[in-house]
């Protein structure tokens, strides 16, 4: 975007837990490497999707904390999360909160 934030769109892309967590485990680190390493904004969407565990979600955000990226929004409406795939957002909070992540 033009104020420097990131926009992930991948909402209603029939994305399933095996997807992300691969994603997040092989490529999501290159991509990564190509930002600057002040903090940058970032919005994600992946509502309307096939996730529901939260080994693949956890994966995917552990990596995002390990960068310059900021979650400000994350969208995960109208997937098929299962209740203990919010230990996986309020340990994402938490470990945010303590780096001084918004």
């Amino acid at each position: 975007n033009k104020d420097g934030s990131i926009s992930v769109n991948w909402a209603n892309a029939g994305l399933t837990d095996e997807v992300v967590e691969q994603f997040a485990n092989n490529r999501l680190e290159t991509l990564l490497a190509g930002l600057p390493n002040t903090g940058i904004e970032c919005v994600i969407d992946i509502s309307g999707n096939q996730l529901s565990g939260p080994v693949a979600l956890a994966a995917l955000l552990r990596r995002l904390r390990t960068a310059p990226v900021h979650i400000t929004v994350l969208r995960l409406y109208n997937n098929r999360l299962i209740d203990t795939t919010s230990a996986v957002l309020a340990e994402h909070l938490n470990d945010a909160a303590e780096q001084q992540r918004p």
